[in-house]
């Protein structure tokens, strides 16, 4: 029997770790709430989010809001970001799970995170909040722990996809080094926000991605 391919087998981790989740006590309440706080911080940063400005946003008093949340806003910070990465990895995987080959999963994830980077400002967010952590440690250690787990998770995605397309060496210094130029994108872009230039902003994150793993790994099939 041949061995399931990589980027499979990492797509199926990521596949159970969103079924594991369970959103059974989300209701419309909290849902709120978390989209708030995505809100504030995507627009006024992550020191402004308090849970007066929370209760202001939502039109709810701050001292309720801890019936939704009894943990206050730690449980917040840790439900947002683990349901920001739900919803994103969720996209991810509705997006290559009927690809064809090896390539084409590589850059249906580089398309899919580009596009997603560009159109979601959260996604900027997330990524602003986890190199923040990484300076002054504001997280709690269990969220922390588990958005790392959750990032390491999609990166294997890629990892898997670079190591089916015959890939060999540090492939996950590489994979860090293409995330890091796609996350950056909004930077690189220069995106105005016009829709039909997302073709070609896609297309040269696909070839810079490409040319990173040509420069940094050796290739079996070439």
């Amino acid at each position: 029997m041949l061995e399931r391919p990589q980027r499979m087998q990492a797509l199926d981790v990521v596949r159970d770790q969103i079924a594991s989740f369970d959103w059974t006590n989300l209701t419309d309440g909290r849902r709120l709430i978390l989209e708030a706080f995505l809100r504030i911080a995507t627009t006024a940063g992550y020191s402004a989010v308090t849970m007066r400005a929370l209760g202001r946003q939502v039109n709810v008093k701050a001292p309720s809001l801890y019936s939704h949340f009894p943990g206050g806003r730690d449980e917040v910070v840790s439900e947002a970001l683990t349901w920001h990465y739900s919803q994103f990895a969720t996209g991810t995987i509705q997006a290559v799970e009927s690809t064809a080959d090896a390539m084409e999963f590589w850059t249906t994830l580089v398309d899919q995170h580009v596009r997603r980077q560009l159109q979601t400002p959260e996604n900027d967010m997330f990524d602003l909040m986890l190199a923040t952590d990484r300076i002054s440690g504001f997280l709690p250690p269990e969220t922390r722990e588990e958005i790392s787990h959750l990032v390491d998770l999609n990166a294997g995605l890629f990892k898997g996809a670079a190591l089916d397309m015959g890939y060999q060496g540090d492939v996950d210094q590489a994979v860090a080094i293409v995330l890091t130029v796609l996350d950056g994108v909004r930077s690189w872009s220069r995106w105005n926000g016009d829709i039909a230039a997302l073709d070609g902003i896609a297309e040269v994150a696909i070839r810079t991605s490409l040319a990173t793993l040509d420069a940094h790994l050796l290739s079996s099939t070439k």
